[in-house]
């Protein structure tokens, strides 16, 4: 059975699971949906998707704003 670390090792912060986590600190590093998914061994979509999730609980547009918020010391209120 394969296991996945689904996170890195770093506590879930922004009300995001694991894995929203895990992808979109990988995101603001600037890596392309397809690097993600490669690197995850998961599909491009799922990818898209879960990044859609993140965008939507964050409250942000797109990968610059949430290149903003993953960097930010805490999330702003």
């Amino acid at each position: 059975m394969l296991h996945r670390s689904g996170g890195g090792g770093h506590p879930p912060r922004w009300g995001l699971t694991a894995r929203e986590q895990e992808i979109a600190e990988l995101a603001a590093d600037g890596l392309t949906s397809a690097a993600i998914a490669a690197r995850l061994v998961l599909s491009t979509r799922t990818i898209d998707n879960t990044l859609g999730r993140v965008y939507t609980k964050l409250g942000v547009a797109g990968r610059q704003d949430l290149n903003r918020v993953v960097r930010a010391p805490s999330l702003p209120k």
